[in-house]
């Protein structure tokens, strides 16, 4: 899994994702049947494609070994960059299996090019694949009526807020105030990319100028 999608991962997690929850230990009606979670993780509700897989093993085995005096959203202490990478891991493999089952050749390239793009599909395996296969026929739709980045990043979110269910809208609205600012466009690295090699460039032809002019 390349880094790209561990750091997609680590910013679903941080902005919309909490920490460790019990309904042993934190009963809350707001959590409604969730079974014990962690990092959006969910044991009960899962699916066994993610926690019998290699990663949900060791992801549910270091929670076993260590969360009896964890406390409601704790993040994990020492093993917290462990469980995200695993996690990350688990929703990778989901992304690879979902994104050839419903996005085209076409809108699977296209959302390769944007991390806002990729994060609103990577969050998708997190929220299920029925969610995933929802949001993957729109952006199929809008591939098709314009190749345009920014106007599909902004689809993306708006098809999330307008889902008709608040959890998806509220994570949809996170995605768009906590994440995608934190998200630089390719175009972006690129121009700062550029600037610093410019500088570099411009900064050794000074030094080298300097130099003749002082053994001159």
């Amino acid at each position: 899994m390349k880094r790209r999608f561990y750091n997609l991962a680590d910013l679903i997690i941080s902005n919309i994702e909490g920490g460790y929850y019990s309904p042993e230990r934190h009963k809350s009606a707001a959590m409604l049947d969730s079974g014990e979670t962690m990092f959006g993780i969910d044991r009960k509700h899962g699916g066994s494609d993610v926690n019998n897989s290699v990663s949900g093993k060791k992801f549910w085995t270091i929670i076993d070994q260590n969360s009896a005096s964890w406390q409601w959203n704790f993040k994990g202490g020492k093993f917290e960059n462990q469980l995200k990478r695993l996690a990350a891991e688990m929703m990778y493999n989901r992304l690879v299996k979902y994104s050839k089952l419903y996005l085209t050749e076409k809108a699977w390239k296209i959302a390769n090019k944007s991390d806002k793009i990729m994060v609103h599909f990577y969050y998708a395996c997190w929220n299920g694949a029925g969610w995933f296969k929802k949001f993957a026929e729109d952006f199929n739709a809008q591939v098709n009526k314009t190749k345009d980045l920014a106007a599909l990043e902004n689809s993306c979110i708006t098809v999330r807020k307008n889902s008709g269910n608040q959890l998806i809208a509220t994570g949809g609205s996170k995605m768009e105030t906590l994440i995608f600012p934190k998200i630089k466009s390719k175009k972006a690295l690129k121009i700062i990319l550029i600037t610093m090699l410019v500088s570099s460039a411009g900064f050794g032809i000074y030094k080298g100028v300097k130099y003749l002019k002082n053994k001159n």
